[in-house]
């Protein structure tokens, strides 16, 4: 969506900011010209006070500026949504879009080896409004954190595996990294059910101890020295799939991993603290009339076309905070520049407006609309065609006829 563009009150902003650069301007020159002067005469007790005096307006016009003019602070805002059957009470997997896939299999994973999970959110997600029109539902206390939890896990995931492509280089030395792994940080690994479990060695999980058959996917990476590593597992079973994958975060040495708040992930480092916070607060989500019933193919109830499938807001906020240092900082950047590409690569896997623009959903919309119109007045001329043949005018069974004009309703 364009925002909206002021040329005016641009002007006004930048009128002003002129003005300040100028006062300032005129009050550095004089602390300059009266420190210089003094220290070019001789040094006197009644200069001392003067001096001083100097040297604070110096100083405090230089903090002034770099805090008016530099920025420091940057922030971005990345809405998400994941799709849910109130039927059955599961998130359902978004064809081409990563956090709407990966939520729905990571909620599955964890309920397949943690039934006692599974029951909590069967009781705390909301079922059918037609079951119960006379109550409002929304997502229950627990239900809510363990979607808090998914979508930190997803985002540590995506970190994790970005990381470890960006530092795999020969310009960058290794010794100027630390590789965290979950034992380093315990006070996000106790706080996230999802890392917990899937971080787990295999040999401590009796999904993986299952002697019957099941099918083994698994992702091996090679290390410097030659020696190799599973990174993921996938376990097919009977009746679900056990997921195991290595955590790590390869991160500048110094940099420490915290979790000041239940929604909250802090990585602070020499030059800048990045702050992730993760909000479900069950707010419907706003998206292209007929995705659900034609791109994800549920059907709807047709007493009421908001259940069966539901749409819900997650928001992603990325605080990044710059230290004063890093406007000091010549060399070393390699070692941060990873954020833009992490926040571009978060961007396509999050971003609502980002995934419907590459799937083209409302040129495909219209498309699927002409070829039903089409195909609609081919079969009118067909039936008007037989009707002159034979005389007898075609009648469409009133059942047919009306879960068409509800089918083609979604199209509109």
């Amino acid at each position: 969506m364009r925002e909206d563009i002021s040329i005016v009150s641009e002007i006004s902003k930048s009128r002003k900011k002129v003005t300040e650069m100028i006062a300032i301007t005129i009050l550095i020159a004089i602390s300059i010209n009266i420190i210089s002067n003094i220290i070019m005469e001789d040094l006197q007790i009644k200069h001392i006070y003067i001096l001083f005096i100097s040297f604070i307006l110096l100083l405090a016009s230089l903090l002034y500026l770099s805090s008016r003019f530099i920025k420091k602070t940057y922030e971005q805002t990345y809405e998400a949504f994941f799709v849910y059957d109130s039927r059955s009470k599961k998130i359902i997997p978004v064809f081409r879009y990563d956090f709407g896939r990966k939520i729905a299999e990571y909620l599955a994973y964890l309920f397949f080896e943690n039934p006692a999970l599974k029951a909590t959110w069967e009781e705390e997600c909301p079922p059918r409004e037609k079951d119960f029109p006379d109550k409002k539902f929304r997502f229950g206390s627990n239900a809510k954190q363990l979607l808090i939890e998914a979508t930190e896990y997803f985002i540590l995931s995506s970190l994790s595996s970005h990381l470890s492509g960006h530092f795999n280089k020969d310009s960058i030395k290794k010794e100027n990294l630390k590789e965290y792994r979950r034992e380093d940080v315990p006070e996000i690994y106790f706080k996230n059910r999802f890392l917990q479990l899937f971080s787990t060695s295999r040999n401590e999980r009796i999904a993986f101890k299952d002697i019957k058959a099941g099918n083994e996917i698994s992702i091996i990476a090679e290390e410097d020295d030659g020696s190799k590593e599973t990174i993921a597992v996938w376990k097919k079973l009977e009746d679900g799939v056990a997921y195991y994958q290595k955590f790590d975060l390869m991160l500048p040495k110094n940099s420490v991993i915290a979790k000041p708040f239940n929604n909250q992930i802090k990585i602070d480092t020499d030059i800048l603290s990045i702050m992730i916070k993760s909000i479900f607060e069950g707010t419907v989500a706003v998206i292209p009339y007929g995705f659900i019933s034609n791109y994800m193919e549920i059907k709807q109830d047709n007493e009421n076309l908001s259940q069966g499938g539901e749409s819900y807001y997650v928001k992603i906020n990325i605080n990044i905070d710059f230290k004063f240092r890093a406007f000091l900082s010549k060399g070393g950047w390699e070692y941060y520049n990873w954020i833009d590409s992490f926040l571009g690569r978060l961007e396509e896997q999050t971003s609502q407006e980002h995934f419907f623009d590459k799937i083209g959903w409302e040129t495909a919309l219209t498309i699927n609309f002409i070829n039903r119109k089409r195909k609609q007045i081919s079969k009118q001329l067909l039936d008007s065609k037989q009707t002159k043949v034979t005389g007898v005018p075609v009648v469409e069974d009133n059942k047919l006829k009306d879960a068409k004009e509800s089918t083609d309703s979604s199209y509109v």
